[in-house]
C-alpha cells in the first residue's frame, strides 16, 4: 500500500470522536460516497500513504483490538460493528489522554493497487472561520465566527493515520502503515496516544525509512555546522546525492567518515542515528524510487534572497549552470546561455 497510485474506496463510515463526551457517537450506516465526498477522502488517503512522514509499523501483541477487529474486516466480518469496536476504543484511548483533540474516525475499506486494506483516519477538529450577516439598521453587518468542528482541508495532510493489509512481502503477515505527528499541549508536553496506545504498534524502519532519514539527518547537519563555508557543503551535498543516484546502497560509517571531519562529531551523528532505530554497522539499501522522485527536481535557496530551481540534471549540466568558488566560503551561482525570460 505505501507509496501507491491506484486507490479506490469501497465502502467507509464515521464516528464522532468528542473528547469532553461521555461516550462517542457511533455512525450506523456507511457513508453515502457522492463524487465531492469521495475525492474529499481520497486525496486525504492517496496523501497519506504517499507521505515522507509516514513509517512501516508492526502490533506489539497479536490480541491488540484494532489488529484484531482489521484482520476480521480483512475476512469478510461486519464492517460496521467492527469500525465501532475500534471506535469505542479510540475514545477511551483520547479520554484518558489528558489535551488530546476530539475528531471524526472516519473507517474506510480500500483496494490499493489490486489489493485490500482497511484504513483508520483520525480527522482532528480544527478551527475555521465563517461570516456571519446580519441586517441591523438598514445597513449590513458582516461578523466573523470561530467554528471549532470543521475537518481538515483536502490540501492538508492528516496528522494521525493507520492502514492495514495485504502484505506484499513473504516475510510478513500483514502491512501497517501508519503514522502520528506529534501535537503540544499548553504546557509545551508532548501529546502522543495514537501509535503507542489506540493501535499498539512500533515503527519498523525499513530501507525506505532509512533512505530518508539518512538524508534528512545529514542535510540537518551540512546546515548547522557548514554554514560558513557554503562553497564546501556544496561539495559534500554533491557527493552525497551522487551516492544516492549511482550506488546501490551506502556504507553509513564510511560515508560519514568522509563527511564529518571531527571524530567527535562523527560519534554524534551516529548516535543520533542509532536513537532513531538506525542499525549503523550495516549498510542500507537505497530507496531508488524515493531517491528518482526526490532527486527530480533540484531547489537551490540562497542567504541573499534568491531562489533557482530547475530539473536536477540542469544542474550538473556545465553548459546551463556554473558554480564559482570565490575563496572566502561564499560561492557565486552563474545560468547560462540564457535567450528569453519569462516573469511569472
Amino acid at each position: 500500500m505505501r507509496f501507491c497510485e491506484d486507490i479506490a474506496i469501497t465502502q467507509t463510515i464515521v464516528h464522532v470522536i468528542d473528547a469532553h463526551g461521555d461516550e462517542p457517537l457511533l455512525g450506523a450506516q456507511l457513508l453515502e460516497l457522492g463524487d465531492e465526498t469521495y475525492m474529499y477522502l481520497h486525496n486525504h488517503i492517496h496523501k497519506a500513504l504517499n507521505s515522507d512522514g509516514n513509517a512501516r509499523g508492526e502490533f506489539l501483541i497479536n490480541t491488540s483490538l484494532v489488529y484484531t477487529e482489521c484482520l476480521g474486516m480483512m475476512e469478510e466480518s461486519d464492517f460496521v460493528s467492527a469500525s465501532a469496536n475500534i471506535a469505542n476504543h479510540l475514545f477511551k484511548v483520547v479520554k484518558n489522554t489528558p489535551a488530546a483533540l476530539s475528531g471524526d474516525l472516519v473507517v474506510v475499506e480500500i483496494v490499493a493497487e489490486g489489493k485490500k486494506g482497511i484504513g483508520l483516519l483520525f480527522m482532528e477538529y480544527k478551527t475555521s472561520f465563517v461570516h456571519d450577516i446580519k441586517f441591523e439598521e438598514n445597513q449590513f453587518k458582516v461578523d466573523l465566527k470561530p467554528q471549532t468542528i470543521s475537518l481538515p482541508p483536502k490540501g492538508q495532510r492528516l496528522g494521525k493515520f493507520a492502514f492495514f493489509g495485504e502484505s506484499s512481502s513473504v516475510e510478513a503477515s500483514y502491512e501497517l502503515i501508519m503514522m502520528e505527528r506529534t501535537t503540544l499541549d499548553e504546557n509545551g508536553e508532548k501529546v502522543e496516544f495514537f501509535i503507542s496506545e489506540f493501535l499498539q504498534a512500533t515503527v519498523v524502519l525499513d530501507y525506505s525509512d532509512v533512505t530518508k532519514l539518512f538524508r534528512d539527518q545529514t542535510e540537518k547537519w551540512i546546515r548547522r555546522n557548514m554554514k560558513e563555508d557554503i562553497g564546501k557543503a556544496l561539495d559534500v551535498r554533491t557527493e552525497l546525492d551522487e551516492q544516492y543516484v549511482n550506488s546501490a546502497e551506502i556504507d553509513i560509517k564510511g560515508t560519514v567518515n568522509s563527511v564529518i571531519d571531527s571524530i567527535e562529531e562523527r560519534e554524534k551523528f551516529l548516535m543520533n542515528l542509532e536513537k532513531h532505530g538506525v542499525d549503523t554497522d550495516q549498510p542500507f539499501e537505497i530507496d531508488k524510487k524515493w531517491v528518482g522522485k526526490k532527486l527530480k527536481t533540484k531547489n537551490i535557496k540562497t542567504d541573499t534572497g534568491f531562489t533557482i530551481k530547475g530539473d536536477y540534471d540542469f544542474f550538473d549540466d556545465s553548459s546551463r549552470f556554473e558554480v564559482q568558488h570565490n575563496g572566502d566560503g561564499t560561492v557565486n551561482y552563474i545560468i547560462k546561455q540564457v535567450r528569453n525570460i519569462r516573469q511569472i
